[in-house]
């Protein structure tokens, strides 16, 4: 077999039709262009906080006492919810916390709400606060750290949401021993 310059040398038309066919191919697809963020199909972060908070171990469930009117504005603001109206959940949230400011479910409601509506830095204040009033471990400071990781990972921050997410694990409580 003759090696591939003879070859290409035997046939000269040959060689010009693959290196035209070679060049035409590399020029018939221009590169990717970058994807906008708009463009980007948008992560439910919501479903995954909720759900990665179920699917985690947690015996510690915060349960506050509360007064009927917040009661009514939790209620409502959990249908806003439920109806994708994430805003109007944000403005009953920031109500019922008007009246139990240390309350630290209202202010997870109010970040979760924040990061419906994509209001990404508003979301992990309001997550750090409601951490910062909870008792730091169960289904709440599991939902706390995930809201801060997913509002640091959409501020394009990977090293805080990194760090974020290491502290998911703080927050599962080991269940009592029973003898």
């Amino acid at each position: 077999m003759p090696d591939a310059p003879t070859r290409h040398r035997r046939h000269p038309a040959a060689a010009l039709a693959l290196l035209v066919s070679a060049l035409a191919s590399g020029c018939a697809t221009a590169p990717p262009e970058p994807e906008s963020p708009a463009a980007r199909k948008a992560r439910d972060w919501l479903a995954e906080i909720r759900a990665e908070a179920r699917r985690l171990p947690s015996n510690v469930h915060v349960m506050p006492l509360e007064e009927p009117k917040v009661a009514d504005l939790r209620a409502r603001a959990e249908a806003e919810d439920a109806a994708g109206r994430h805003r109007a959940a944000a403005e009953a949230w920031q109500q019922a916390i008007a009246l139990q400011p240390e309350d630290p479910t209202l202010w997870q409601g109010l970040a979760e709400a924040r990061v419906g509506s994509g209001e990404w830095a508003a979301a992990e204040e309001a997550a750090r606060r409601a951490i910062s009033l909870g008792p730091g471990v169960g289904e709440l400071c599991l939902r706390g750290w995930l809201t801060v990781h997913a509002a640091r990972i959409e501020q394009r921050d990977a090293v805080g949401g990194a760090e974020a997410k290491l502290k998911v694990a703080s927050c599962q409580a080991a269940p009592p021993p029973r003898f």
